[in-house]
């Protein structure tokens, strides 16, 4: 199954936007930026956990992982950490990253409802379509 996973646009932009903002706050002689990168052993706890509490053998899925933290510091106390890395991202697509039963029934019963303006998409060969490649024709 290919995914189509995409980050959330207005996440992004809130993200970057905090971030420009918290840059203003404070001289940037006083701000401290880190980034580290991480390799190691990523084990997921949460089978374990399952099978403390029905009694059920675990399913350890156990990968190595890379990836790293960017950090953005402007105190001692105060800052803003971000960390990435493929096995968590893997893991975390391979259990929400796709339509649950109930959720593809509750998209076919939008499908009766109207809607008041249809788009329509326009490409760009419509909205300016290409030279001839011929000779230029005189009126």
């Amino acid at each position: 199954m290919v995914s189509s996973w995409r980050p959330n646009p207005l996440l992004v932009l809130t993200t970057l936007a905090l971030g420009a903002l918290s840059l203003g706050t404070s001289p940037l002689s006083a701000q401290h930026i880190s980034l580290s990168p991480a390799v190691g052993v990523y084990i997921p706890t949460q089978e374990l956990v399952a099978a403390a509490t029905t009694g059920t053998p675990p399913k350890q899925e156990i990968s190595i992982t890379v990836g790293g933290r960017f950090g953005l510091w402007f105190g001692n106390r105060i800052g803003i950490e971000a960390t990435g890395d493929y096995a968590r991202a893997k893991a975390m697509l391979d259990q929400w990253g796709r339509l649950t039963p109930e959720l593809e029934r509750a998209i076919a019963k939008l499908s009766d409802i109207p809607t008041d303006i249809d788009p329509i998409a326009v490409t760009a060969e419509v909205l300016a379509p290409p030279a001839s490649s011929g000779p230029a024709r005189k009126p």
